[in-house]
């Protein structure tokens, strides 16, 4: 599939996520600028770093059950949005905007963010 990384509206790059037997390979495949995240180490390293959920164990099966476990499924649910900063994907053919996203200005759920923050399953 097809992404942008974007910060707010600006474009930073495109890559293409490709799942086999082996695993998902995530390339970029185009930039729109040299603008990158403080300890750029590539898309999918920045990828692996915001999904913060898959690497606590008692999220594993929530994971598995939400079908987010993928990392086009991730992508597509969580938009790889922070807390602390203005980074996001959306896929590559989507209207989404910042406004439409943002954790800054859109409600928080509160059983994901007690599920999350505490550690414990709420809901």
């Amino acid at each position: 599939m097809d992404y942008l990384l974007m910060n707010k509206d600006d474009k930073l790059l495109s890559f293409r996520t490709e799942t086999d037997a082996i695993g998902t390979r995530v390339t970029e495949t185009k930039s729109y600028n040299n603008k990158r995240p403080h300890g750029w180490n590539g898309i999918e390293r920045w990828i692996e770093t915001r999904n913060y959920a898959k690497h606590k164990n008692h999220f594993q099966s929530m994971l598995k059950d939400w079908q987010i476990d993928t990392t086009d499924g991730f992508l597509q649910v969580s938009h790889a949005l922070g807390l602390n900063d203005t980074l996001w994907v959306k896929p590559e053919t989507s209207t989404l905007k910042w406004a439409d996203v943002s954790l800054y200005s859109n409600q928080f759920n509160d059983i994901a963010a007690r599920t999350a923050f505490e550690t414990g399953l709420h809901g």
